[in-house]
């Protein structure tokens, strides 16, 4: 991890997390440009590191581990994103699957699509919310 990683990550385990990170506003109707900048945010950061991880690191650990490689990327995936250690515990159980899916079906897209359907979740939240169908 890098310097500012282990800062911010000392920061949260002392304080908790910043106001700023967890607030919804009051009102967020007709606020559709939210909608946009959520989606385009869940695609890059799914695909990224669905073709970083499960597609090109992972078919390397499988020539080094073999059929272990799902675990050992599984726990490397979770060590990447500890600078988020309020989400550890549902990372971890989380990780393992989408690599051993990846590994048993040589593929990346069934992955994909677990994720997105997962992280896709707050964006429908999101959108009622913008539309005003809840608060």
């Amino acid at each position: 991890m890098t310097g500012w990683m282990w800062v911010w990550t000392g920061l949260v385990f002392l304080f908790g997390l910043p106001a700023w990170y967890s607030a919804v506003p009051e009102n967020v109707e007709a606020a559709y440009w939210l909608v946009g900048a959520r989606l385009a945010v869940l695609a890059m950061n799914i695909l990224g590191e669905e073709l970083l991880w499960r597609g090109f690191i992972l078919p390397r650990q499988e020539i080094r581990h073999g059929r272990w490689a799902w675990l050992v990327h599984g726990v490397q995936w979770t060590l990447y994103n500890l600078f988020k250690p309020w989400e550890f515990l549902m990372l971890l159980p989380g990780c393992l699957p989408y690599a051993a899916l990846s590994q048993w079906s040589k593929n990346i897209w069934p992955a994909i699509i677990v994720r997105t359907v997962f992280n896709g979740l707050g964006v429908i939240l999101l959108t009622l919310a913008v539309m005003g169908l809840i608060s």
